[in-house]
């Protein structure tokens, strides 16, 4: 009865059931993850880290809301988008959008963060034009 496409391809029962609020569970985790990053990405001024957070933020508000979305569609039990298969999509598309954010991280954060230290540094000691 439980077998994949049972579970992921045909429309569910009606009441929500255990893995139903697992997931919403999740999106609202996520969703709040992104508000907290919203909060931070406005105390933070470094324009690396903010660029960073940002990226992280737009992840899991979209991710979030997205999911929260579902969760509304799969209440209500919508024929087409109460299906699983949906909340599987936004799952796989956040793990493809933070592999990216973390390649990104790995590869290029540090030299971006160096660098723009030290143009701060030089800029700090530069004459700057009188007004």
């Amino acid at each position: 009865m439980y077998t994949e496409s049972y579970f992921w391809f045909l429309q569910p029962a009606s009441l929500l059931n255990e893995f139903d609020w697992q997931f919403l569970y999740l999106f609202a985790g996520m969703f709040l993850a992104g508000l907290i990053f919203w909060v931070a990405s406005m105390l933070i001024k470094h324009a690396i880290v903010l660029r960073t957070l940002k990226r992280w933020r737009s992840l899991f508000l979209s991710l979030g809301a997205s999911g929260i979305i579902w969760g509304a569609f799969r209440y209500e039990n919508t024929p087409i988008f109460a299906k699983r298969f949906w909340a599987g999509l936004i799952i796989l598309i956040g793990l493809v959008w933070a592999f990216y954010i973390l390649k990104y991280m790995v590869t290029k954060y540090r030299t971006d963060k160096r660098e723009y230290e030290d143009s701060l540094v030089r800029n700090k000691y530069m004459p700057q034009p009188r007004r």
